[in-house]
C-alpha cells in the first residue's frame, strides 16, 4: 500500500488562483513530489455542500502545515478565517504568506498573529521552504527562489493593477454616471472627491494605465454633485482600451 504523502493545506481566495498554482507546482516539483499541496480554489463558487465541505475538514485534519496565501482580496473571504483557526486548533505550522499588494502590516486580527512572509522576498520564500521541509521531514531544496519570485511578481503586479482599474472605473462610473459614454470613443468630463486625487493622480500615472486610459487634468471645481471640492479630467481612451473593458469586466472591483 503506498504510503500518503504530507499534504499542505493552501488556503485562498479563488480569483488568486493562477499565482497559487504556479506556487503549488512549484513546491510540489521542488521536494520531488515528496509532499501534496492542497489548494482550496473554489469556494467562491460553490454552494457549501456537505461533500466538499468533507473534503476541507479532512485535508485540514491531515496537514502537516498550513499556508494562507494572502492578497487584499482574501481578507474579505470568510472561510479564510476559519481554515486558519483550524490550523492553529491543531498546533501545526500556520504561516500566512502576503502578495498582490498586501503588506504584512496590512493583516487583520487575528491573521496578524500568525507568522507573516512576503511572497516575493526571497529570504521569506527561502524561509518558507525551510518549514515545509521541516515540517514534511526532509532537507529543503536547492533551488533558484530568485526566478520563483520574478514569475510570481508577473502574476501580482498583474493582478494588483486590475484590482485597481476595476475599482478606480467603479468609483468614478459612481461619481459620474456619463463615465460609460468612453465606451462610445467620446471623450468625458469627469469629476474625482478632493480627498481621493492624489491616490487618483498617481494612479493615472501609471504607465500601465495610460496605455489603456488617459486622464488628463483640466483644474479644479467648487461645490461639485461629488463634494464641495473636486478635480476635472478628461478621459480618453487609450491605445489599448479594449483590454481595458476586458479587465472591467473580468471580476468585482474588490
Amino acid at each position: 500500500m503506498e504510503q500518503q504523502k504530507p499534504i499542505i493545506f493552501v488556503s485562498h481566495a479563488a480569483v488568486d488562483s493562477e499565482v497559487v498554482n504556479l506556487f503549488k507546482n512549484d513546491v510540489e516539483n521542488s521536494f520531488l513530489g515528496l509532499c501534496q499541496l492542497f489548494v482550496s480554489s473554489n469556494l467562491d463558487s460553490l454552494q457549501g455542500g456537505k461533500e466538499w465541505m468533507q473534503v476541507i475538514k479532512d485535508k485540514l485534519s491531515d496537514a502537516v502545515i498550513f499556508i494562507g496565501l494572502l492578497s487584499p482580496v482574501a481578507l474579505n473571504r470568510p472561510w479564510i478565517y476559519t481554515e486558519f483557526g483550524a490550523g492553529w486548533i491543531r498546533g501545526i505550522p500556520t504561516i500566512s504568506v502576503c502578495h498582490s499588494g498586501l503588506r504584512k502590516d496590512q493583516l487583520p486580527v487575528p491573521l496578524s498573529h500568525f507568522q507573516a512572509l512576503d511572497l516575493l522576498d526571497e529570504m521569506h520564500l527561502e524561509h518558507l521552504y525551510g518549514q515545509i521541509s521541516t515540517a514534511i521531514g526532509c532537507q529543503k531544496p536547492q533551488k533558484n527562489y530568485a526566478s520563483d519570485i520574478n514569475k510570481y511578481r508577473e502574476i501580482t503586479e498583474t493582478n494588483r493593477r486590475e484590482r485597481a482599474v476595476r475599482h478606480w472605473f467603479a468609483q468614478i462610473q459612481q461619481w459620474n454616471p456619463e463615465f460609460s459614454n468612453i465606451f462610445q470613443g467620446k471623450e468625458v468630463e469627469v469629476l474625482v472627491p478632493a480627498e481621493v486625487d492624489h491616490a487618483f493622480r498617481q494612479f493615472t500615472q501609471d504607465p500601465e494605465v495610460i496605455r489603456l486610459i488617459n486622464f488628463e487634468p483640466k483644474g479644479m471645481a467648487m461645490g461639485t454633485r461629488v463634494g464641495l471640492q473636486a478635480s476635472i479630467w478628461l478621459a480618453k481612451q487609450g491605445v489599448e482600451f479594449s483590454e481595458l473593458k476586458r479587465i472591467v469586466e473580468s471580476g468585482p472591483a474588490s
